[in-house]
């Protein structure tokens, strides 16, 4: 069995209020420290996991990997591929998100959007939150045999900044002045990286690698990280459209110091695009974000 899983970003929404609550794939909030709260009460339950069929055939452990990769990597994602990458059908997911944070309670709405022509893609992601505003992420590039390649990644909130990928030259070009990063194959914006899982599923023959992980390096406006991911278990969700089958991905610790604990339920009925993005903040602050509805 191949190596499968270690990193990813996770979606960035900067709100001045504190620290960040970042998941390069979800939302980067900003919110002040605070203590854990208790769920609050109300007349309609919170959609919650099921327990998979008892049938379910057991996954065997894997041996994990626990080396970065190197700045000039050259396999990366090609070792970890069982097949070719099955990229989703263009769809718009619209999700209920709700937040936690310093004893308040916050609800927003967010659509995720993902079109294709040819080799080429388009993906767009928005949130919007009452008396905030919006923040909204768009990427663009080239769908290839090497997977997702992303040439142009734009964040915008109050402010909008706008990365630019040189594949020529080998280079990021990172937004308003923050410098160039080299280029590597596995390289993913922000946004981009939802995509570039769900082909690298889809392309895959189950049962699927529980338990092992894949590093992916990831940019956002400013900045690179590695993200650490690994494929936690198979799981049925029971969201507020129905029961759906998912696969539980978990972002490991990208540094040692890193308080943000981020999974992922990914629905082979959605292209293996997000069901739900969970995001736990030491101190805890919280991000739920749930699908509410999607359409072609």
């Amino acid at each position: 069995m191949r190596h499968f899983f270690k990193s990813i970003p996770p979606l960035r929404l900067g709100l001045g209020l504190g620290f960040r609550f970042g998941l390069g794939l979800c939302w980067a909030l900003g919110f002040g420290p605070t203590q854990a709260q208790a769920p609050p009460q109300s007349s309609s339950p919170p959609p919650t996991a099921a327990q998979p069929p008892a049938t379910a055939p057991a996954q065997p452990p894997a041996q994990l990997s626990h080396q970065a990769p190197s700045p000039n990597a050259t396999t990366g994602l090609a070792q970890v591929r069982q097949g070719a990458y099955v990229w989703p059908q263009a769809q718009s997911v619209d999700y209920k998100i709700e937040l936690k944070t310093h004893g308040f309670t916050l609800r927003a709405n967010a659509t995720m959007a993902w079109q294709t022509q040819g080799s080429r893609y388009q993906a767009h992601l928005e949130m919007r939150l009452p008396w905030v505003g919006s923040r909204s992420q768009r990427s663009s590039g080239l769908l290839s045999e090497s997977g997702v390649q992303p040439l142009s990644f734009t964040d915008k909130q109050r402010k909008e900044f706008t990365v630019t990928v040189d594949r020529e030259r080998g280079r990021i070009e990172l937004a308003d002045h923050a410098g160039t990063v080299p280029l590597q194959i596995e390289h993913q914006d922000a946004l981009s990286v939802y995509f570039e899982l769900a082909g690298l599923l889809a392309g895959m023959t189950p049962p699927y690698p529980v338990g092992q992980s894949l590093t992916l390096p990831v940019f956002m406006a400013q900045t690179t990280e590695n993200w650490p991911f690994k494929l936690i278990a198979q799981e049925n969700l029971m969201t507020p459209s129905g029961e759906l089958k998912t696969l539980k991905i978990e972002r490991l610790k990208r540094f040692a110091s890193d308080t943000q604990h981020v999974e992922l339920w990914l629905a082979p009925s959605l292209g293996f695009l997000p069901a739900r993005i969970l995001i736990d903040q030491a101190g805890g602050d919280r991000i739920d974000q749930w699908i509410e509805s999607h359409k072609p």
